[in-house]
């Protein structure tokens, strides 16, 4: 944030506890509160001794400084409330807000610091899930921690978070320089402000396609825990660069978890999605052989394990950004197709997962956050342009349907009819069981070398290179639903 000052909407705990974490982690930062009686009715602590503006809220808004920044803190509040109070704060000149509405986001402060203007928080259709990780961080406390992909949207979140443990190191590797530059710069920022500022923070540019530097790397830094997160992960853009997809998201893990296996980490975590579930598409066959390697390592006795995300609200590349961007220059917004749905979670929601999955004794093999009910993509675009004061039902912004593009499904599945779920001692976090492995460890070691053909030139087989009809004939062996076809092989 660059103002010099601080407004928080909201008379209830999370106002007060946002006031004191933001005045710890800037001592010179102005905060003031405002309560409005008819927007909350619970009471500040006596103990609050932060500057309070009491009374109506459309009243106190003219006398604001809209060079401040401005949090609303309200929970239990309609879309259309909440659109209206960012519609008066756009038109009193306000550049910079945000809706915090629980404590949930409170553990996660530093995503919040470099969060979207629009938490994406409200378009969940159900209670944000909240981890209690203050308690289940120890395990990574003077660690030497790997993040790859850490300059995607979970990679590099999770970055910032790890700094709560109070890490020796933080790995933070990508083969995007500025990407991984830009994560760097953000967490180093957090030190600046006092958040673990004795962690050694170490960016490394790398692919991790090239067997022999992984198994380099490994050896030479040999870290405590290992989060992957590194992956291609845009489903109509794999789709006409399947070979791409399969090299780096199938044979990087692999050549990670190999290294590992050799000198083996406290906790290695692989980032799935629910796409891998009976996989239509590229992307979701890539990731289904990724989360089979982990799952097999797991057997093997390695403390590997899997933790499957549905999409991410709010990341880079998701729907929230395109929206913004949309509404922004008047539309129109774009949508695939009316019934399309998805299961969503936040950025906060996922590298909570991650991170508690990471610290459960006794890891099982696959983990799953409980994600409520589907939401319809259609949905989130009428609240979204509310927020912004346009009603898409009156005409106010137009819709354009573009139809499905290649690899998309109208919805998605969180778990295969081979797969159970269960509960375990954390809310929210469920645990999947198999009934029965895709592959078995001499079917997926061959399926790997047949694979290794077609992303690597070998002697032996110089016709297999690069032939993504031989990738397809071999993938559909092992998943017949997947509808991919060779009609956009042109590389």
């Amino acid at each position: 944030m660059s103002s010099s000052g601080h407004y928080i909407l909201g008379s209830n705990a999370t106002a007060y506890h946002l006031a004191i974490m933001m005045q710890q982690l800037s001592p010179k930062l102005s905060i003031t509160l405002i309560v409005d009686p008819d927007l909350s009715h619970q009471q500040l602590p006596d103990a609050c001794n932060f500057p309070i503006l009491q009374g109506n809220y459309q009243t106190i808004l003219p006398e604001l400084n809209y060079h401040f920044d401005f949090t609303i803190t309200l929970d239990n509040i309609s879309t259309q409330t909440l659109a209206d109070l960012f519609h008066q704060l756009k038109n009193h000149g306000f550049k910079h807000t945000a809706y915090l509405p629980t404590l949930h986001h409170l553990p996660q402060l530093p995503i919040w610091l470099s969060s979207q203007q629009i938490s994406s928080e409200h378009f969940l259709g159900r209670p944000s899930v909240s981890f209690p990780l203050d308690t289940h961080l120890s395990y990574l406390q003077h660690k030497d921690i790997l993040v790859t992909g850490a300059g995607g949207s979970i990679g590099s979140e999770l970055a910032k978070q790890l700094l709560r443990a109070q890490p020796k190191t933080i790995y933070l590797f990508g083969h995007g320089e500025t990407s991984i530059y830009h994560t760097e710069k953000e967490v180093r920022k957090l030190q600046q402000h006092g958040l673990s500022p004795a962690t050694t923070i170490r960016p490394i540019i790398g692919e991790m396609q090239d067997k022999a530097y992984m198994h380099y790397l490994i050896q030479r830094i040999k870290p405590h825990a290992i989060f992957h997160c590194a992956a291609h992960k845009h489903v109509p853009l794999m789709e006409i660069n399947p070979i791409e997809a399969i090299k780096n998201n199938v044979f990087g893990l692999h050549h990670l978890v190999e290294a590992a296996k050799h000198f083996p980490p406290e906790r290695f975590v692989l980032i799935s999605t629910d796409k891998a579930v009976d996989p239509s598409n590229i992307y979701g066959a890539s990731k289904a052989l990724s989360e089979e390697i982990l799952l097999q390592a797991n057997h093997q006795g390695f403390p590997f394990f899997v933790v499957r995300f549905g999409n991410v609200l709010g990341s880079r590349g998701s729907i929230l950004p395109l929206f913004q961007e949309q509404i922004l220059k008047g539309g129109p917004l774009t949508i695939t197709d009316a019934r399309m749905q998805r299961y969503w979670m936040t950025i906060p929601e996922a590298t909570s997962l991650v991170l508690m999955a990471g610290g459960v004794p006794n890891p099982k093999a696959l983990y799953l956050l409980d994600m409520g009910t589907p939401i319809k993509t259609l949905t989130i675009a009428k609240q979204m342009a509310k927020l912004y004061g346009f009603d898409v039902d009156k005409g106010d912004i137009d819709l354009q349907y573009i139809g499905l593009r290649p690899g998309e499904t109208l919805e998605e599945q969180l778990t295969s009819k081979q797969e159970m779920i269960s509960a375990t001692d954390y809310p929210k976090l469920l645990q999947v069981t198999k009934e029965q492995e895709i592959l078995t460890p001499q079917a997926l070691e061959a399926l790997l070398q047949e694979l290794q053909s077609v992303c690597f030139f070998c002697d032996q087989k110089p016709s297999a290179f690069r032939s993504y009809t031989q990738l397809l004939t071999i993938l559909r062996r092992i998943f017949p639903q997947l509808q991919s076809d060779d009609t956009g092989d042109w590389l």
